[in-house]
């Protein structure tokens, strides 16, 4: 396995579950260095997009973009900050004393970082941040 080109390697993680590719990138520091290491981070882009509204079309409470293209927002952090977050809801029992304030950011900047209207977002029209937080 140590063969297989890095963009077939980033396919099989676009094309898993999360916790499947982050045991698998666990495995060697090669398939560890293809998930986090490069600039573009396109599996956590990929697997954020899937679930969560676009950064690049959200704004903040001034108006501005969240991100302005791909390098400048932290996809694999956002994405590991709203999982647990989601974790934490589903379980309060788990969340440590330390966290209890980043658990509340993160779900205070999922609601008010959404896109205008009429912005590309969930199939019904309505955010994905907004239909993931009401689940």
């Amino acid at each position: 396995m140590n063969n297989i080109p890095a963009e077939l390697l980033e396919r099989i993680y676009i094309d898993s579950e999360p916790r499947d590719f982050v045991a698998l990138s666990s495995c060697c520091k090669r398939y560890h260095d293809i998930l986090n290491k490069f600039d573009d981070q396109i599996v956590w882009r990929t697997h954020f997009l899937e679930q969560f509204d676009d950064p690049r079309i959200c704004v903040t409470t001034l108006g501005e973009l969240v991100a302005r293209d791909t390098t400048s927002f932290d996809w694999k952090g956002e994405f590991q900050r709203r999982f647990r977050a989601r974790f934490v809801l589903a379980n309060p029992t788990r969340c440590r004393q330390d966290e209890v304030a980043v658990v509340l950011r993160t779900l205070i900047s999922m609601i008010i970082e959404t896109p205008p209207a009429g912005a590309n977002s969930g199939t019904s029209g309505t955010s994905k941040n907004l239909l993931w937080l009401q689940d």
